[in-house]
């Protein structure tokens, strides 16, 4: 297993309504341990829409999606093959209780990680992340060299941050559909409250290290960890805890699967 981070999955989904549990169940003790069986798979965790949002421009962001999971792969090309391969297969299944209206399921390549990347820490660092969907006003190019240059190291020296990174979208794709953010910023928050306190502050006092200066379009949202970090070598090698907990859950939704027929449909119109 190479230790080489070659592209980041950022995926966002909504449970079908009334589903949340089942939904829930079925993602953190199936579907991600299925991916990260995957050829390529590094690691993977999975998040939710966090209890406090920043507040711009006197409104508090609001993320339309509640599930928010990053998958980090060694390469973005195999991870499509495994999924075209085995989804809607015994390898993996699909849940009928994750809404596909506005799924967002896109591949980002690492152009700047602050903190660099290992297999053991991965490229975050705090418990807590805040996600910048972008679509820059200036050249890719000019907008990475600014926030390498400027804005990476005045938010790293706000309190309650402890990482910045910068992906841009990557040409291999799962999703017959395009998305409208070519680039995506992950900061890592090791303090909730202080972190969005000052990001909200250098907003309001328009700095120039501000990205909202910076961008065309801009969706933020800040997301507390559903579970802790799972690499490849925790699925490999279960502990029994979460063995039985893997088991329990496909025996409690075992034939109530899409068919790939009904998975095609569905993701035809995302």
């Amino acid at each position: 297993m190479a230790d080489t981070l070659e592209s980041i999955l950022l995926v966002y989904q909504n449970p079908v309504e009334g589903r949340l549990f089942e939904f829930d169940d079925w993602y953190t003790n199936i579907h991600i341990r299925d991916a990260m069986r995957l050829d390529s798979a590094l690691a993977t965790q999975r998040f939710c829409i966090g209890e406090e949002q920043p507040v711009l421009d006197g409104k508090a962001t609001a993320p339309a999606l509640w599930a928010h999971t990053i998958y980090e792969w060694n390469s973005a090309r195999r991870s499509v093959d495994g999924h075209l391969e085995y989804a809607c297969t015994p390898r993996m299944e699909i849940s009928r209780d994750g809404d596909f209206t506005g799924l967002r399921d896109y591949f980002y390549k690492p152009e700047y990680l602050s903190h660099g990347w290992t297999r053991e820490a991965g490229f975050r660092r705090g418990s807590e992340i805040l996600t910048a969907l972008i679509q820059p006003k200036s050249d890719f190019a000019t907008f990475r060299k600014w926030f390498e240059e400027v804005h990476a190291p005045d938010t790293l020296a706000m309190p309650g941050f402890g990482s910045a990174s910068l992906f841009s979208l990557h040409e291999v794709q799962h999703l017959p559909s395009t998305t409208e953010f070519p680039v995506v910023a992950i900061y890592g928050m090791t303090d909730r409250s202080p972190a969005l306190k000052a990001w909200a502050q250098r907003h309001d006092s328009q700095s120039s290290c501000d990205l909202s200066a910076q961008v065309e379009k801009l969706e933020i949202g800040a997301w507390q960890s559903r579970i802790e970090r799972l690499r490849v070598e925790d699925v490999i090698d279960p502990t029994p805890e979460a063995a039985a907990r893997e088991s329990k859950a496909r025996e409690a939704y075992a034939g109530t699967y899409l068919s790939k027929d009904e998975l095609d449909r569905a993701l035809s119109t995302v």
